[in-house]
Order: structure tokens, then C-alpha cells, then sequence
């Protein structure tokens, strides 16, 4: 038994002789956890508006390039998250 197993066994003990009742929110056993895939889109994103903003006392040249990266990434990015939006079944609840 582990240290935080015998900290969570006392505290319930101790309620139990309490007479204190603790509910827990645990979501359904059948709901699946969505998570986004990984993905290099904010690298690209930090890296056009570094770009963009080294542009601006550098040379314009990065800023051009760096608003493009940075637009395309985003353009991207929101398309992405649009269709994982799309792809959660109807019942789901934020």
C-alpha cells in the first residue's frame, strides 16, 4: 500500500466516523475523453508571429514571410479543430 492510498483510506475512515457523506463527480463509465491530436500547427503559429515581429526592425521580407506562415497556420489550425468539433457525436455536452 502506497503512502497516498493509506492518506486516502484514513480520510474516509475519518468520515465514515464523522458521519460526513462525500459525493464524487465521475462521468459515466461508458463516456469516452476526447482529446485533440497532436499537432505541430502552434509551433508554426509562434513562429510566424516571431517572424512578424522581427520583420518589423530587420527587414520586411521576415514580416511577409511570417504574416504567411502565420496566416496559414491559423487557417489551418481553426479548420482542424472544426472538424473535430464536427466529429463528436450529437449527445455531447461541453
Amino acid at each position: 500500500m502506497s503512502a497516498t492510498e493509506g492518506d486516502r483510506r484514513r480520510s474516509s475512515d475519518a468520515e465514515r466516523e464523522a458521519g460526513v457523506e462525500m459525493s464524487y463527480s465521475v462521468p459515466p463509465a461508458g463516456e469516452e475523453i476526447h482529446l485533440p491530436a497532436g499537432s505541430v500547427l502552434p509551433l508554426l503559429t509562434a513562429i510566424g508571429v516571431t517572424l512578424t515581429l522581427i520583420g518589423t526592425t530587420i527587414w520586411a521580407g521576415w514580416s511577409i514571410l511570417g504574416l504567411i506562415i502565420l496566416v496559414a497556420a491559423v487557417g489551418r489550425w481553426i479548420r482542424d479543430v472544426r472538424h473535430d468539433v464536427d466529429a463528436l457525436p450529437d449527445d455531447h455536452h461541453h
